[in-house]
């Protein structure tokens, strides 16, 4: 029988669930345990699985029942290792599954990705963009196409632009474009789509380039 009393740290350790007290005493036994050290590393990529969890995707959705043999099935398997190893084994399995069900769920809700909409030139130039919008958690994912069509040799900078009802405004991505390249992007900012009045491409001086009104209401 192990006499390690830091035996099952490393999970809340992964997770910033422990005390400032018992997270200094963990850390100065990591120094001189293995062991533990190997459960941490075993153990660091929860928060960023968990952090993929949407748990509004509980709030009007059924979750579907888990096969009754599962649960049996997890403990035999575990009951195989050794009491440290089937501490992290039960974690892990508990953490893919519950991922797996948002996931289930995600895929019922969510629909198809929204067809990007073409921005109309404000100015006469050689570029041309799309975007699209789609709602997520922290507020709404941008996902832009642009194409720029010049043949001057000359690579020029562009900035991503979101414009609020209340007057806020976000620049959420800049890239650079050379002649003849198309160019996507991927953005995220914390308005939700009814909160965004327009889109704008826009030059380093602030220019607006091209624009796509309210694309969050189509």
């Amino acid at each position: 029988m192990s006499t390690d009393p830091f035996e099952t740290s490393a999970g809340p350790y992964v997770l910033g669930a422990l005390s400032p007290a018992e997270r200094s005493a963990f850390v100065q036994h990591l120094e001189a345990c293995l062991p533990c050290r190997s459960c941490v590393d075993d153990l660091a990529g929860l928060p960023g699985l968990l952090s993929r969890v949407d748990p509004g995707q509980l709030e009007h959705d059924e979750v579907p029942a888990l096969p009754a043999s599962l649960l049996p099935a997890l403990l035999a398997s575990v009951e195989r290792r050794d009491r440290r190893r089937r501490w992290v084994a039960i974690t892990l399995l508990a953490v893919a599954a519950c991922a797996l069900l948002f996931g289930v769920i995600g895929g019922v809700r969510r629909s198809a990705p929204p067809t990007p909409l073409a921005m109309r030139p404000l100015l006469a130039l050689p570029l041309t963009a799309s975007v699209g919008v789609t709602s997520i958690a922290s507020g709404t994912r941008i996902g832009l196409r642009c194409s720029y069509t010049a043949s001057d040799g000359v690579r020029r900078s562009y900035a991503l632009v979101v414009l609020g009802r209340d007057g806020h405004r976000e620049s959420v991505g800049t890239w650079a474009a050379d002649p003849g390249s198309q160019v996507s992007l991927t953005a995220d900012t914390s308005l939700r789509p009814d909160q965004i009045v327009a889109v704008e491409v826009q030059a380093p001086d602030g220019t607006a380039l091209l624009r796509i009104d309210h694309p969050g209401t189509t």
